[in-house]
């Protein structure tokens, strides 16, 4: 099944050609990381590539700026195996370049996702029909499946989640049996923890839970689990100091720069010559000449800032509304109804989710009692992460296109995975429930597999539902 889904992936990141739009799905653009990527790598400028000046010169990168992660070093690493062992670049094959480069870094990711979430799935579940079902979601039904024909840091935030879990089920198992584990467990288990944040910032809300959970199991070992932890963290801070010396050449950020330059240029431009028409008109040339803030035409006349303004709003409120100001429009309301269960909602987008509340509550109240720490733990994160992205949505001053499901939640995949595996087994005596999860897993799956030709761009739901 993992099989399968893999070849799924490898076709996907092969023959997914994600279309621009400037709905962006991801909260992190895909070709601002590219491009960071190919400044780690090779230092190109804004010049060198005409196909980086396009990609650069796209509005909606500009709005998604890449942001400082060890994600960016481990693809310029193997960037860099493709282009001694290839001779290919970014900047001259760049398609070609891109679809090895996702297949070297995506698809061990999404392998240690799968066997990490499986294994913990088959030490939950107690029957064959809720290993396999849950086996199912895990390699068909979430959107980490699609999101693997494209560069973003939700996939090795959910692999690195899904090792933790992992590693925590497998110390429970050996104490329980009066096993001590390696040593090695624990700082790993740290590390992994660790860089999941680092992928991810939403996923340092998972730190403390675990370092508690771990701390239940062994409290004389958290220290092997914080110096895993400082490991990464030490990972993370090398990667933010080569972020921040690079990326003041990377070509989206000075395609930005210019382009922002240019703008303001003409539009001042613009504003002078209709002030000094409308002067001419009226017979008020000397209208300015008061103004605190003078500025001298090639007429010699004074035109004030706020004349200059006056002029530059009109001319922008004539500009044709973009997609992104129909974005803009949308109320606090109607963006957190398509965060939840609209067009790029939690719900919509997965229904098997919609089993993820019973499931919590279920696991706080009925499970036994490890799984009741890790049921609540799961609870709160999920609730704070839901909390924070809605408040973001509601003070944040950026286009308040739903984008709550892809970046902020999509890490905790393998946490919610095994929390409804215990529900599915439950539903498994009723007729009746077992079509209802089978329904929820197969609108699912066709959900997933509907979202690979643009999971970087706009969920499919957008394509057909817009605003």
């Amino acid at each position: 099944m993992a099989t399968a889904a893999l070849l799924f992936a490898f076709i996907g990141i092969v023959t997914v050609d994600v279309p621009s739009n400037e709905a962006s799905f991801l909260n992190a653009n895909e070709r601002g990381l590219w491009s960071t990527v190919s400044v780690m790598a090779d230092g190109v400028d804004a010049t060198k590539s005409d196909a980086w000046q396009e990609v650069a010169a796209e509005p909606a990168c500009v709005e998604s700026q890449d942001s400082p992660s060890p994600f960016a070093s481990m693809v310029a690493a193997s960037y860099q195996v493709v282009k001694k062992a290839f001779r290919f670049s970014l900047d001259d094959q760049s398609v070609v370049t891109t679809r090895i480069v996702l297949a070297l870094v995506n698809l061990p990711l999404l392998a240690v996702f799968f066997a990490a979430t499986i294994f913990t799935i088959d030490r939950v579940g107690c029957t064959k029909w809720s290993r396999f079902t849950a086996a199912a979601a895990t390699c068909f039904a979430t959107m980490l499946l699609p999101l693997s024909a494209s560069l973003n840091y939700q996939l090795p935030a959910a692999a690195a989640t899904a090792a933790t879990l992992w590693l925590y089920m497998h110390v429970s198992d050996r104490l329980e049996h009066s096993y001590q584990p390696s040593h090695r467990i624990w700082v790993a288990a740290g590390f992994t923890a660790t860089m999941a944040a680092a992928f991810q910032f939403s996923a340092a809300l998972m730190l403390v839970p675990w370092l508690l959970l771990f701390g239940r199991l062994d409290h004389e070992e958290i220290r092997r689990f914080l110096t895993g932890s400082a490991i990464a963290g030490a990972f993370f801070v090398c990667s933010w100091i080569v972020y921040f010396t690079l990326v003041d050449q990377s070509p989206v950020h000075q395609a930005a720069v210019h382009e922002t330059a240019v703008h303001e240029t003409a539009v001042h431009e613009t504003a002078v010559h209709e002030v000094t028409v409308h002067r001419a008109a009226v017979g008020q040339a000397g209208l300015g000449q008061t103004s605190a803030h003078p500025m001298a035409t090639d007429q010699g006349q004074s035109l004030s800032m706020q004349e200059i303004a006056n002029v530059s709003r009109a001319a922008d409120a004539e500009v044709p509304a973009t997609a992104a100001d129909l974005r803009e429009s949308l109320s606090v309301v109607e963006s957190i109804f398509h965060a939840i269960g609209g067009h790029h909602g939690l719900f919509s987008l997965t229904p098997l989710w919609l089993l993820l509340p019973i499931a919590l509550v279920a696991g706080i109240r009925f499970e036994p009692s490890e799984f009741q720490v890790l049921a609540f733990a799961v609870a709160v994160v999920s609730l704070t992460c839901l909390l924070f992205c809605i408040a973001a949505l509601v003070f944040g001053s950026e286009s308040r296109l739903p984008q709550i499901y892809p970046s902020q939640l999509i890490w905790m995949t393998p946490l919610w995975l095994l929390m409804i595996t215990p529900l599915i087994e439950q539903f498994e005596g009723s007729r009746h429930r077992r079509v209802l999860v089978i329904a929820l897993l197969g609108i699912s799956v066709v959900s997933a597999l509907a979202a690979f030709p643009s999971a970087s761009a706009s969920s499919w739901l957008y394509r057909v539902w817009p605003l």
